[in-house]
């Protein structure tokens, strides 16, 4: 599968934006960062690549980690999954709509008859 598709796949699936790819790209490169050292690099506003690494955390494409300063304070440490996770990932939600879907079908009998079709 091309890059071009491999990319879309991801948008559809977890509604991700061409942002949010590249900073899974990037971060995947740097292991573990911090959202201001992953701004500085991508060269783009600090709370863009936060709303993205969120994200990507909520999709289960990255994992944070909270980080305690000795002197006070706190900041988060960002690590995103390596392609072989993201590529289980994907089977596992494909093979849910999946499921989702055939069970759908084997319904639709019963939802025409109650619509008296």
């Amino acid at each position: 599968m091309d890059n071009a598709r491999c990319s879309d796949l991801l948008k559809m699936i977890f509604s991700l934006n061409d942002s949010d790819i590249k900073t899974y790209k990037y971060a995947l490169s740097l292991g573990e960062t911090r959202a201001d050292e992953l701004a500085e690099r991508l060269n783009k506003d600090r709370a863009t690549v936060y709303r993205s690494l969120e994200k990507l955390v909520k999709s289960g494409l990255c994992q944070k980690k909270k980080m305690i300063l000795k002197g006070g304070g706190s900041y988060y440490l960002y690590r995103c999954m390596d392609p072989e996770y993201i590529k289980n990932h994907l089977e596992h939600c494909i093979e849910e709509w999946y499921r989702s879907m055939k069970e759908i079908l084997n319904n639709l009998d019963e939802y025409f008859t109650e619509l008296n079709f």
